[in-house]
């Protein structure tokens, strides 16, 4: 499930994902488009997260970062 095929022009670039992955970043937000599903990846591995409430179906989401091989800095809630 996404976004209908005809607004695909107007939805996220490989540009940005290139300098995402450029650059090194620890994780992407974005909430541009209201379908589709909320966890993915840049072709390099960063996470992309899509924080549009009619995907997260909530007021707002709290996402947790590790530091390498430490545990993430935050308890999800449950």
């Amino acid at each position: 499930m996404g976004e209908g095929l005809e607004i695909y022009p107007f939805l996220g670039s490989y540009l940005l994902a290139e300098a995402v992955d450029s650059v090194g970043a620890d994780l992407v937000l974005h909430g541009h488009a209201h379908g589709g599903s909320e966890k993915g990846t840049t072709a390099g591995g960063v996470p992309v997260r899509k924080v549009a409430q009619p995907v997260i179906a909530d007021a707002y989401n709290l996402y947790c970062l590790g530091g390498g091989d430490e545990p993430p800095a935050c308890e999800p809630l449950g």
